[in-house]
């Protein structure tokens, strides 16, 4: 009689998955509110949009990493996560692009975002694996596209506003980067590679609120 194979062992989920966005979709949720109610009306359209979109990233992916409990329900759940980054980094752009850089150059290069986010979010949809695997390179390339703009950004806000805006987008660029290396890897048990880009993330995002509350919002 043929034995069978053992299996490998399936390696622990970390104590820490998702926990650190737990906390924040809360925190973005409720400073988006305030955020809408505070600023003058003509900014309230682009700071709801900011908001939404990093209160959906940060929920999305708590709800992946701390709720999908079968295959089916993780499956979807990782392509709406996917979804869910693409729609932070539109949203993310739309204030710095339509007050902090402003007038045609600001629009073109949200227009190219939301288009390059609309290719990323089909990608993480698609029934093809090699398309799926684009979506790690898409998130670096959509959230630069404002490179070429970064002096008119640094004139219209303030040194210190870009800095926070554009090292928001460097520290999320060394999280896709330690997620895509898995590595390092400090406490494969508790607090993995995949925390660690989590906390770039949180990091990231606490940046660029800092940099958009105080200087972009105040153009």
């Amino acid at each position: 009689m043929a034995r069978s194979m053992p299996s490998a062992p399936v390696a622990p989920v970390p104590a820490w998955r998702g926990r650190m966005h737990v906390w924040a979709v809360g925190l973005s949720a409720f400073l988006t509110v305030i955020g809408v109610i505070v600023v003058i009306p003509s900014q309230r359209v682009p700071v709801a949009i900011y908001g939404l979109g990093m209160t959906a990233m940060f929920g999305a992916s708590a709800l992946y990493h701390r709720g999908a409990t079968n295959p089916w329900l993780q499956a979807h759940m990782r392509r709406i996560d996917h979804t869910a980054i693409y729609a932070a980094i539109a949203g993310t752009y739309t204030p710095v692009c339509l007050i902090g850089i402003g007038g045609e150059t600001g629009r073109r290069i949200l227009l190219v975002v939301v288009l390059g986010a609309a290719f990323g979010i089909a990608c993480a949809w698609s029934p093809w694996w090699w398309l799926r695997r684009v979506n790690m390179s898409m998130y670096v390339v959509v959230g630069w596209a404002c490179l070429p703009a970064i002096p008119q950004l640094a004139d219209n806000v303030g040194l210190t506003g870009a800095v926070l805006i554009v090292g928001g987008g460097a520290v999320y660029t060394v999280g896709a980067i330690v997620l895509g290396l898995r590595w390092p890897d400090p406490r494969p048990d508790v607090f993995g590679y995949h925390e660690v880009f989590h906390a770039c993330t949180v990091v990231a995002a606490t940046m660029q609120l800092t940099g958009i509350s105080t200087s972009v919002l105040s153009t």
